[in-house]
Order: C-alpha cells, then structure tokens, then sequence
C-alpha cells in the first residue's frame, strides 16, 4: 500500500513545506513520536486520513493546507497541538 510519510518512534522530526498527495493510507503518518513538527504543507487527495497520529505527544500540527481526504486529521490517543490548519 502506498504510504506518504511514516515516521515512527522518532523525536524531533520536521515536516515542512511539502505537497504529499494521492496516497492509498494516510499522507502523513506518526506513531509513538515526539516533539515534531508537520508546518507548512500542501496535503491531498488521500483515500484515508492526510494527518494520522497515534500515541503520540507534544507534536505540532500548524499552517497546513489539508485538501480531498477521507479524513483531515486524526489524533487517537495523542496530545498535540493542532492550529491553524486550513482543512477542506
């Protein structure tokens, strides 16, 4: 299955200013991370989520332009902070 970004169990890793689109799964994935940063981005055209969190803290989640996803963003069993982000 084609993945966009899948970042896990990592700390510290930015995203930023990317277009990640057309993907099978979520766009953009993070499982078990910490204090990273997904700022900036142009996400489209997922069949599933364009952000996916998954027990994941202290990430920030700022200035994205989520586009023609199933879902925009999806903050299981997480604790992040989520601004600013255009979702349509």
């Amino acid at each position: 299955m084609r993945q966009g970004i899948l970042i896990c169990e990592q700390s510290s890793a930015h995203i930023e200013q990317n277009t990640i689109s057309a993907n099978v799964r979520s766009n953009i994935a993070l499982g078990a991370c910490q204090d990273c940063h997904i700022i900036a981005n142009h996400i489209d055209g997922s069949t599933d989520s364009g952000i996916f969190m998954y027990n994941s803290s202290n990430n920030l989640v700022r200035d994205n332009k989520i586009t023609a996803n199933n879902d925009g963003i999806v903050d299981f069993l997480s604790d992040n902070l989520i601004a600013k982000n255009n979702i349509l």
